[in-house]
């Protein structure tokens, strides 16, 4: 999966970059910038459908799916966006359905920017956010985005631990993607 996302990244990453002679080289840092968040949305689904929803799983067997875009600063930690998210049980059930809304960056850490033939906007990292759910509760996700240097130990996709309720560990399915 991980080697088929870089594939089809890297082929579509190419195509658009040729088309967009304004865009300046990134320098691989994150710090101070406003940086974009893509976890299973339109832009990702269009590369390869697999790479939406977003999924993770909890425990017992039920899943979170998510999809979403939206921005954030690392400096000042101010952050926007949200996206729509599904509860199965563990034998496909919907349980719940909604939308969700960032409401603050608790942190970010890149992994850095490019390379492996990505352009130098397309970024590798992990944030944490809280986020409101439509249905009540808030949620702590993270966002983890395989590009650049990983520390060993890392995934591609998300996990949500929602306040009160239940823990969405295991990233399933789906890809993530910064970019500044």
């Amino acid at each position: 999966m991980r080697a088929r996302f870089f594939l089809v990244c890297t082929a579509l990453c190419i195509l658009m970059a040729s088309f967009a002679p304004g865009v300046q080289a990134a320098s691989g840092s994150t710090k101070g910038e406003v940086v974009t968040y893509h976890l299973g949305d339109a832009f990702l689904a269009d590369i390869d459908p697999s790479f939406s929803p977003d999924v993770a799983s909890a425990e017992n067997g039920d899943t979170l799916a998510l999809t979403g875009t939206g921005s954030f600063n690392v400096s000042s930690k101010s952050v926007s966006g949200g996206g729509t998210f599904t509860h199965k049980n563990a034998s496909g059930t919907v349980l719940a359905s909604g939308t969700w809304t960032a409401t603050r960056l608790s942190s970010f850490h890149g992994y850095g920017c490019g390379g492996n033939g990505f352009p130098d906007n397309f970024c590798g990292g992990r944030a944490e956010m809280l986020i409101h759910l439509s249905l009540g509760p808030d949620a702590t996700l993270h966002i983890d985005c395989l590009i650049g240097s990983p520390p060993k130990g890392a995934f591609e996709g998300v996990t949500v631990a929602v306040h009160g309720v239940r823990n969405f560990n295991k990233p399933t399915s789906g890809a993530t993607l910064f970019t500044i």
